[in-house]
């Protein structure tokens, strides 16, 4: 079954991944049909099929696995179709985002990175975890940018190889409380996607050479 959006405002075009800040890879090959049939999908077709109501109470989404299940791409998914409804987004990596924010790197017409995370409609976390772990201040500007989204309604996606229970071994238990108060946690499992594609790319360039 393919995915019933209604009253989308708009279509996209190349000036939304710009935008949005996100990885030509995803922009190019996340799409909804994509997604393997299973229970994952299923919550991410309800999600996507009230989106509106989603974005209007700040629901946002934890989508936790294994490596190369495609946790990313999902997320990327969702990113579209906001844009398709005209939501401002930005994703980024979360070691990049705390990196930029740090460095008090602009977005656009002197608006700082964090001044657009904290107010953007929806905000995309990438592996979360990944970056370093154990200072307070990490701990701190995690919990501090999810809480002031949630207290504003505005809708974040975490992506991560760890569930909420994992996440506690790298963040403080108040961070996790705030998001369990509006992130819901789907797992995603599956395929190796990652595997999957270095297959095809090794038969592409062996392939002529050999038999």
């Amino acid at each position: 079954m393919g995915l019933n959006l209604k009253n989308v405002i708009r279509k996209l075009n190349i000036g939304d991944r710009e935008l949005m800040n996100m990885p030509m890879k995803y922009w190019d090959t996340a799409m909804f049909d994509k997604i393997p049939d299973g229970s994952y999908k299923d919550a991410v077709r309800n999600y996507l099929e009230n989106f509106n109501h989603m974005m209007k109470s700040g629901i946002g989404l934890l989508l936790y696995g294994i490596h190369g299940r495609g946790k990313t791409s999902i997320a990327c998914v969702v990113a579209k179709v906001a844009r398709m409804y005209e939501k401002s987004v930005y994703f980024s990596r979360a070691s990049e985002l705390r990196d930029k924010i740090l460095k008090y790197e602009k977005f656009d017409d002197g608006v700082t990175i964090l001044e657009r995370v904290k107010r953007v409609d929806l905000l995309i976390i990438d592996d979360l975890s990944k970056e370093t772990k154990g200072s307070e201040y990490n701990e701190g500007f995690w919990e501090d940018l999810i809480r002031i989204r949630a207290d504003n309604y505005r809708a974040t996606i975490i992506t991560s190889n760890l569930d909420k229970d994992g996440l506690t071994a790298f963040y403080r238990e108040s961070m996790i409380s705030v998001m369990t108060e509006m992130i819901v946690p789907i797992e995603i499992g599956g395929i190796d996607y990652r595997n999957t594609r270095a297959e095809e790319i090794k038969k592409v360039v062996l392939g002529g050479i050999l038999k």
